[in-house]
C-alpha cells in the first residue's frame, strides 16, 4: 500500500495559489488606494496608502485594528494586515460584488427592497455603536448593495474612531444625522424619522429603531383600522336609516287621521250640503275642470270649505282619489 504521506502531500506548485495575482487599482482618493486582487481563486480588496510613511502606517494600522474587531453581516469583513508585492502594507478585506448606494437607487428598486436596505444600515450602525465605535464618514459611496440578494455592506472605516468607555453622544448623533440623509436618499416611507435624524433629534440607534417599529405597526394596522371605522360608519348609517321613521308612513298616518277627521265632520252636516260638497270634488278629481279655489267657493259652509282645502293639499293624484272613494262609502252609509 502506498504511503499515506504521499497521498496527502500537497502539490509542489500549490504555494503559487497563495500569491497575489491580477492586482489592479479600482479606486483612488487622496493618498488612499484601493486595489482588487486574487488569491486562492477568490477576489479580495487591498487597501493601502500611496505614501508609505510612518504616519500613514500608523493610520493604516489603526483602521485595521478597528475593522478586525467587527463581525456583522452588514459590515465588510477585515481579514488580514500584510505586505503585498507592488503595493506595500495593505489591509485585506472581503470583496463585495455589488454597487454603491447611489447606483443602486438609480436602478429604481421596489419599496420593500429600499426599506430592507435602510433597516440593514441601521443594524450595522447599531452594532458599531454597541462596540463604542462610530463610522464618521457615512455616505452613499461607502454603502454597498450586493448584486446577489441586495444585501447592504458598510465599508471604509478610515475616519472611524472608538472610545474604550462609551460612544460619545455627539459622535453618535453625527452618524444618525448621516443615516437620516441616507433614509431620504432611499426614498423610504420614514420621511418624518429622516427629518428628525437630520435635525439631530435622536441620540441613539435604539430610539430610531423604536420610531421605525412604530411607523411599521401604524402602516401594518392602518388598513384594518380604517376598515373597522368604515364598517362602524356604515352600520351607523344603516341603523339611522332603518330606525328613522319612514316619511311615507308618516304621510300615510296623516292621511288616515285627515280621513277620520273629514268623515267625522261630514256626519255632522245635512245631506244636501254633503251632496253639494261631494259633487264638485268628484268633478275635480275625475275631470280636473275646476281649480281648487273655484271648487272651494261652491261650498257654502266655512268649516267644510276649510276642510276641503286641507283635504286637497294632502290628497293629490291617485292617493287623493282612493280616499275620496272611501268618503263615498261614508256618504252612502249616512243616507
Amino acid at each position: 500500500m502506498d504511503d499515506v504521506s504521499e497521498i496527502i502531500q500537497p502539490n509542489a506548485q500549490s504555494h503559487l495559489w497563495s500569491e497575489w495575482t491580477e492586482v489592479s487599482l479600482i479606486a483612488s482618493r487622496g493618498d488612499r488606494r484601493v486595489y482588487r486582487g486574487k488569491r486562492y481563486g477568490h477576489w479580495y480588496i487591498l487597501k493601502t496608502y500611496q505614501q508609505h510613511t510612518e504616519e500613514y502606517h500608523h493610520l493604516l494600522s489603526d483602521e485595521f485594528a478597528l475593522g478586525v474587531q467587527l463581525d456583522h453581516p452588514n459590515i465588510v469583513k477585515t481579514l488580514t494586515y500584510e505586505s503585498v508585492p507592488g503595493t506595500g502594507d495593505c489591509i485585506v478585506m472581503e470583496y463585495i460584488d455589488g454597487c454603491t448606494l447611489s447606483d443602486f437607487v438609480a436602478t429604481h428598486p421596489d419599496k420593500n427592497t429600499r426599506i430592507r436596505a435602510a433597516k440593514q444600515l441601521l443594524a450595522a450602525l447599531s452594532y458599531l455603536h454597541s462596540k463604542q465605535m462610530i463610522h464618521g464618514d457615512l455616505k452613499p459611496s461607502n454603502i454597498l448593495i450586493t448584486h446577489n440578494g441586495h444585501n447592504l455592506k458598510l465599508i471604509d472605516f478610515g475616519l472611524s474612531s472608538s472610545d474604550d468607555t462609551v460612544c460619545r453622544k455627539q459622535d453618535c448623533r453625527k452618524d444618525l444625522m448621516a443615516y437620516g440623509q441616507a433614509l431620504s436618499f432611499l426614498r423610504t416611507s420614514y420621511s418624518r424619522i429622516s427629518k428628525r435624524c437630520v435635525r439631530g433629534g435622536y441620540t441613539s440607534c435604539d430610539q430610531v429603531k423604536r420610531a421605525i417599529q412604530k411607523a411599521d405597526n401604524l402602516r401594518r394596522w392602518w388598513p384594518l383600522g380604517f376598515g373597522i371605522v368604515c364598517l362602524i360608519v356604515a352600520l351607523g348609517l344603516s341603523l339611522s336609516v332603518h330606525l328613522r321613521p319612514d316619511p311615507r308612513k308618516k304621510m300615510l298616518l296623516l292621511v288616515h287621521e285627515s280621513v277620520d277627521s273629514m268623515a267625522h265632520i261630514l256626519y255632522d252636516y245635512p245631506a244636501k250640503d254633503l251632496i253639494d260638497a261631494y259633487s264638485p270634488l268628484t268633478t275635480y278629481f275625475d275631470c280636473c275642470y275646476h281649480s281648487r279655489d273655484s271648487i272651494a267657493n261652491t261650498i257654502a259652509d266655512d268649516a267644510l270649505r276649510n276642510d276641503f282645502i286641507s283635504f286637497h293639499a294632502i290628497y293629490s293624484g291617485q292617493v287623493s282619489r282612493r280616499y275620496i272613494d272611501s268618503m263615498t262609502i261614508v256618504f252612502e252609509n249616512k243616507d
